[in-house]
């Protein structure tokens, strides 16, 4: 009786955390994007449901993914006895901003999502999230927890790292959507 009280706790929790987290949270700093040991932005989101074996979690993943446009290639699966994993790469849109009072395209960014399946537990990951567009050349493959990206003197004055900051808000906007309607998803809240 217990356990299923602490699983209603954990699952109104689990709804509070995502409704403030990923829709409310004001926009994003540098300093706030998640970034991992190594140094370089990272996002995770772990849930859980004791009572689920790793199969339903890995099926309802497959089915977001392919609700949200992803292609899954066998190649991107690892099942082994204990984890089943899906492992995609993706990209967001083509983000547009105003520099120096003309609208223009600035990029977009690739990252690599991991969902890892246990009984009882999924955890999602998004990393390797890096500037994948020719708009601005110095970019190219640049992690968006960057806090100064530029090397050339020319776009710091150019009004650039202001677009870059747009850029960061946007992304971790992006990762935050994309991780709290995979948690709706994951825990069956979707009904």
């Amino acid at each position: 009786m217990q356990i299923l009280f602490l699983n209603k706790i954990y699952l109104y929790y689990t709804i509070f955390f995502t409704i403030f987290y990923f829709y409310i949270q004001p926009s994003c700093t540098a300093q706030q994007i998640p970034v991992s040991i190594k140094g370089f932005a990272e996002y995770v989101d772990i849930g859980m449901i004791d009572s689920l074996p790793k199969e339903v979690f890995f099926e309802r993943g497959m089915a977001w993914l392919k609700a949200n446009g992803f292609k899954v290639k066998s190649s991107s699966i690892i099942k082994d006895l204990h984890e089943w994993k899906i492992i995609i790469k993706g990209k967001t849109e083509t983000y547009q901003a105003f520099v120096k009072d003309k609208e223009m395209k600035i990029g977009r960014f690739s990252y690599v999502l991991s969902i890892h399946a246990k009984d009882g537990k999924y955890k999602c990951i998004i990393n390797s999230i890096q500037y994948d567009s020719n708009y601005i050349p110095d970019l190219i493959d640049k992690d968006i927890s960057e806090v100064q990206p530029f090397e050339d003197k020319k776009y710091v004055e150019g009004g650039f790292l202001e677009v870059w900051r747009f850029m960061q808000a946007n992304v971790h906007k992006d990762m935050q959507k994309l991780l709290g309607s995979l948690k709706i998803q994951m825990l069956g809240l979707n009904k």
